[in-house]
């Protein structure tokens, strides 16, 4: 089996345990039938039944894993498991923490739902998301990404009105999905 899609909701429920409460994973016993004898069911179970499962972390701090030779995310197969489908979209992580798979804290979004969800980047100085320093003007700009564009919402003399500019803009474009710190 290489093929995601033979990866059904039914199969993963038979292979996993999913805590929803901690977003914690443990795999289950296998039965003798998905194994090639029943010697290597037994060395299986031996070594992984009851452990965690899904512990490697992605280097964007996602939590992943492979079943079957198949490489799949924790909070894919965290919806998957819970809903019985997999999702439309993909799965957002409201809290930002990539690494928090509780089932609350997932929510299948487009992909643009999804980038309206992202924290401040590691490169801003002004300390505020949406907030930048116009060295022409000597005020503080405010700008966010909305509608497929970069949209102009004015200077300001303080980073705090222009993060309040930013905020009300962001409530307005993003509503839900939107994050403004």
């Amino acid at each position: 089996m290489t093929d995601k899609s033979l990866l059904t909701p039914e199969l993963l429920r038979q292979l996993l345990q999913y805590d929803p409460e901690t977003g914690n994973f443990a795999w289950r016993e296998r039965p003798v039938d998905l194994f090639d004898s029943a010697r290597t069911a037994r060395l299986w179970n031996a070594r992984w039944a009851g452990k965690p499962a899904f512990t490697a972390k992605h280097s964007q701090g996602y939590h992943h894993g492979a079943i079957f030779a198949v490489t799949v995310f924790a909070h894919r197969i965290a919806w998957a498991m819970t809903y019985g489908s997999w999702p439309s979209g993909v799965i957002d992580h409201i809290n930002g923490d990539r690494s928090d798979n509780r089932i609350a804290n997932l929510r299948d979004v487009t992909h643009a739902q999804n980038l309206c969800n992202r924290s401040k980047t590691v490169a801003n100085t002004s300390g505020f998301k949406g907030v930048s320093w116009d060295q022409r003007s000597k005020k503080w700009a405010a700008w966010i990404k909305a509608e497929g564009k970069q949209q102009y919402l004015g200077k300001f003399d303080s980073r705090e009105a222009a993060h309040a500019a930013y905020v009300a803009a962001c409530e307005r474009f993003h509503g839900e999905y939107g994050r403004t710190a």
